[in-house]
């Protein structure tokens, strides 16, 4: 039997996430035409930075006429933690790749990427990165895209009920490991009691806009990382002779 090259494996572990990627974009997609922006600017931004989080705050700051200042430390602290494991999986390639390779993979690099490229029990060679980040981005753009376009063509008032959609599903997403975890229930918790200082005080609603975003961000990640420190977790360190048993059967 023909053995699977690896670029189809990535595709396989990809299409998953990017199923899942989609309804999120579609959100994202319809919360930036709300705001007034042709359906390409959403797709330009799926297309440029692939960040989820990062163009939800984004474009948010646009519609509220932020400053290209605060976008970027808001984009900045919200992104921080792809340079955090854009490194954890430098250290797990063991194929010499060019730098514009490893630009690409750490473009890729989404939460949900690294999920499956970490707990993979074969080769991390390039093509499994490029099938794997190839799928989910296509899925991701194909969300935005289809989601700007149907909210351009949808009466206001339906376009008004679908702008809260995004907020519903971001309760969805997490309130399950609220339930779960209580470090996550303790900065949830810490976070919504600052941004509900910033809307209710009027000195701190008087701030520019976008450091109520970064400051409870910042305050409540830094407290939940003192009080519920994550243990460090064992390096699999024989995954790749796993895998080389595997294709030696």
């Amino acid at each position: 039997m023909k053995k699977q090259s690896d670029f189809i494996k990535g595709v396989y572990n990809g299409i998953p996430i990017a199923l899942g990627y989609i309804p999120l974009a579609f959100s994202f997609g319809t919360l930036a035409i709300k705001g007034g922006y042709d359906f390409w600017v959403p797709t330009l931004m799926s297309m440029l930075s692939f960040t989820g989080a990062g163009q939800m705050a984004g474009i948010q700051m646009m519609v509220q006429a932020a400053s290209l200042i605060s976008i970027f430390l808001v984009n900045l602290v919200i992104n921080a933690r792809y340079l955090v494991m854009s490194l954890s999986m430098n250290n797990k390639i063991t194929e010499k790749m060019s730098v514009f390779k490893r630009i690409f993979i750490s473009f890729g690099m989404t939460d949900e990427n690294f999920t499956i490229a970490s707990f993979y029990t074969g080769k991390l060679t390039f093509p499994f990165f490029a099938g794997l980040i190839l799928t989910s981005y296509t899925g991701w753009i194909l969300g935005t895209l289809v989601g700007a376009l149907l909210m351009q063509l949808m009466p206001a008032i339906i376009q008004e009920a679908l702008s809260i959609t995004i907020y519903a599903m971001f309760c969805g997403l997490l309130l399950p490991s609220v339930k779960r975890s209580k470090a996550v229930a303790v900065v949830t918790a810490i976070a919504i009691a600052i941004s509900c200082a910033f809307y209710f005080i009027p000195f701190l609603a008087s701030l520019p806009s976008g450091i109520n975003i970064i400051v409870p961000t910042v305050v409540a990640a830094a407290i939940g990382a003192l009080v519920f420190p994550m243990p460090q977790e064992e390096e699999q360190t024989d995954s790749i002779k796993n895998e080389e048993a595997k294709e030696n059967e």
